[in-house]
């Protein structure tokens, strides 16, 4: 079975514009900031890898009505050599796709993003997990009379590695990936390569009769423990992202004391967006809360989220980078004034006002209200109040807020022993 003349071209033509639309039509979620770009391009592999178990799977038991024994004996050659370029061939075809879509990104962010590449840590693991249900695919195809059972079989068994191998979603800025899981999911496919590379051959035989049941028993228990091996090396491999320190160097735009943003250097990006929103900030807030010198991304000064915002992707990400900045205020003020409330309905009217507070500020910073595609989780709280409270005027909107931070600082606390 040659590169060019192996039925997995079939798998390739679709896979490959389909992976890059899947990562590209969400480009505003990650365009300019290389970690989370190295997120998005691998997160189609868990549906990529059901697609890939199926097709391997199906060119394998096809090739297993002795294809490698008669490529064998034209090129005189051993079956083990032979199945070996098999297995070259399944890996070129299963990363492929995914290479391809790494360079259209890389292509498309240099120039909005800082200097550097596409995280390793987060690329690494997606071609292990390719790899792996290849390996474990091609030698299903062997293990199965039926082609229709094979294809089933390397589509389950890809879709439960895939699942289980908890590949990061999101790209945080304060973290990064652990090593530590990286190489427990290359650990896992090379095991999965290795029996790849001596199952078929012994299921296949090294003589034209059938492989006897006692062989493919054996073989059915190596995959098996190639699968175990997958996923109990990403579960037991500890979390796949880790806390990594703050920069010596910070990515910082505006004026202090009435527009600076300092932000992590690979969020450098987004700077342009921020700077507006934290001139907003301290216009809206004058009057009612101090002014804030500098806002400063979650990480950097502050681990809590206290004092500290989170900086979402473009368009409507801004409207949650706004509730962080709004929440910047509000928790510097309140928090030394925090405790116990005096009875339920205290504390429920305190948290109906924060609520209404933080909405109102979130709101006048963003520059419009909660955009209607932006849903709550848990629901959407009471903000009526704030609502009220926007379509006055500015310094009708000013007394209301110092009215509302007022009542929360002063909400009764209950007797402490």
């Amino acid at each position: 079975m040659g590169l060019r003349r192996s039925p997995l071209v079939w798998w390739l033509l679709p896979a490959t514009p389909l992976w890059v639309w899947m990562t590209m039509s969400h480009q505003s979620s990650w365009r300019g900031v290389w970690p989370s770009a190295s997120t998005w391009v691998a997160s189609p592999v868990t549906y990529a890898a059901i697609l890939l178990g199926g097709a391997v799977a199906w060119v394998s038991s096809r090739r297993s009505k002795t294809g490698i024994l008669q490529d064998a004996t034209v090129a005189r050659r051993s079956p083990f050599a032979v199945n070996a370029v098999d297995v070259t061939i399944v890996l070129i075809y299963a990363v492929l796709p995914f290479l391809i879509a790494v360079v259209a990104v890389s292509l498309r962010n240099v120039g909005p993003a800082p200097d550097g590449w596409l995280w390793p840590g987060y690329l690494v693991p997606a071609v292990a997990v390719l790899a792996t249900c290849a390996a474990t695919s091609h030698v299903l195809g062997y293990l199965t009379s039926s082609t229709l059972l094979a294809v089933l079989s390397g589509a389950g068994a890809s879709l439960i590695i895939a699942f289980y191998t908890a590949m990061p979603i999101a790209a945080p800025p304060e973290l990064r990936p652990a090593w530590e899981h990286v190489g427990a999911l290359c650990a896992a496919a090379a095991f999965s390569l290795a029996v790849a590379l001596v199952v078929p051959v012994f299921v296949v035989g090294r003589r034209p009769e059938p492989a006897s049941g006692r062989t493919r028993a054996l073989a059915l228990g190596a995959t098996a423990l190639a699968v175990l091996v997958a996923l109990v090396a990403a579960s037991s491999s500890g979390p796949s992202q880790v806390t990594r320190p703050a920069p010596t160097h910070l990515a910082c735009a505006g004026v202090e004391g009435e527009s600076r943003v300092c932000t992590w250097p690979d969020h450098a990006a987004y700077l342009d967006e921020l700077v507006p929103l934290a001139r907003r900030a301290n216009q809206v807030a004058a009057g009612v809360f101090p002014p804030e010198s500098t806002f400063y991304e979650f990480g950097l000064e502050d681990n809590t989220g206290a004092k500290s915002f989170k900086v979402l992707a473009q368009g409507h990400g801004l409207w949650f980078t706004a509730g962080g900045m709004a929440d910047t205020f509000i928790n510097r003020v309140t928090l030394r004034h925090f405790c116990t409330a005096a009875s339920e309905s205290d504390d429920a009217k305190r948290t109906r006002d924060i609520t209404n507070l933080e909405y109102w500020l979130q709101s006048r910073i963003y520059g419009g209200n909660q955009p209607g595609d932006v849903v709550d989780v848990g629901g959407s709280p009471d903000t009526s109040e704030a609502r009220a409270a926007l379509r006055r005027s500015g310094e009708e909107q000013r007394v209301w807020g110092e009215a509302t931070l007022s009542g929360i600082n002063s909400t009764p606390c209950a007797d402490t022993p």
